[in-house]
């Protein structure tokens, strides 16, 4: 019966059955399986308010039918009416993250990347410095105007040398190469046309991106959806969620919150992954003062 519904529908709803689960397993006490299947009313309604502070109303209504059709398949009643249904989904939609409501930025991928360094010129200084400014933005898990910016105080950041084009080790040696900028200046800076050094700017980054991204065929990037295809990067290599918090210089509540926040971008990337139980059972997991 489940072949009733296409792969991409399966993958959705099977998702939305782990997020269910979670959510059973998190309550406390956790509730038993005879009560999961059938779901009462109660529950499911619960379910989906639980679930607003993280997913957008779209991902919810995906989820519960997922449920639903879970139930259908092993031949269980479903007892939830369509209104009350549909009255707690308008409240979920209500209270669901700004971020789920406003056009998603879709993470930078290594393929956008190679991408963008297939129509840079090395040779250049604005070429080599934001190149070398991309690879270490993403490999560090950093916020992009840590290094587009002047900052008064710095910070450590670190990253492992990486294999092929996106190795930040190499474009870092060839800005270094390319610009030798100055000891006091600013880490990106580049040499101008007029001989003189310019630090690298989060506009003039974005635009010389956006550029090389539309040579390429790919759309313009957003600042901060290199940090979020870091996070998902190294969540799909197999990294603990720990290590990436740790990795990207998070508290524990502010990466938690962050991981909520992007959910949507994350989990379709993620969902037909080992790693999406990891994701699903880190996000929603209890805090104190949830």
């Amino acid at each position: 019966m489940s072949l009733a519904w296409t792969a991409e529908t399966r993958s959705g709803y099977g998702t939305g059955l782990l997020v269910f689960h979670v959510f059973c397993d998190n309550k406390t006490p956790p509730v038993p399986d005879h009560l999961r299947g059938p779901a009462s009313e109660a529950l499911i309604l619960e379910f989906k308010a639980s679930c607003a502070a993280s997913f957008g109303g779209d991902s919810l209504n995906v989820y519960v039918c997922g449920v639903k059709a879970w139930h259908t398949v092993h031949g269980l009643p479903w007892t939830t009416g369509k209104v009350r249904l549909k009255t707690a989904l308008m409240a979920a939609t209500k209270l669901a993250p700004d971020s789920s409501k406003r056009p998603e930025r879709p993470p930078v991928l290594l393929r956008n990347i190679l991408a963008i360094h297939r129509h840079l010129n090395s040779a250049v200084g604005l070429d080599a410095a934001v190149y070398a400014c991309l690879t270490t933005t993403f490999w560090a898990c950093a916020r992009l105007g840590e290094f587009t910016i002047a900052k008064h105080k710095g910070e450590d950041v670190h990253w492992a040398p990486q294999s092929g084009p996106t190795d930040p080790a190499a474009a870092l040696a060839n800005h270094m190469r390319v610009n030798t900028p100055p000891p006091s200046g600013h880490l990106f800076a580049y040499k101008h046309t007029d001989g003189s050094y310019r630090p690298l700017t989060r506009n003039i980054f974005l635009r010389r991106i956006a550029t090389a991204a539309k040579d390429a065929g790919d759309d313009a990037i957003q600042g901060h959806s290199i940090r979020i295809g870091s996070v998902l990067e190294y969540i799909l290599r197999g990294m603990p969620f720990e290590a990436v918090k740790v990795h990207g210089r998070w508290s524990s509540d502010a990466f938690l919150k962050y991981l909520r926040k992007h959910a949507n971008i994350l989990a379709p990337y993620l969902q037909d992954t080992p790693a999406i139980e990891q994701f699903i059972r880190y996000t929603l997991r209890h805090r104190a003062g949830d």
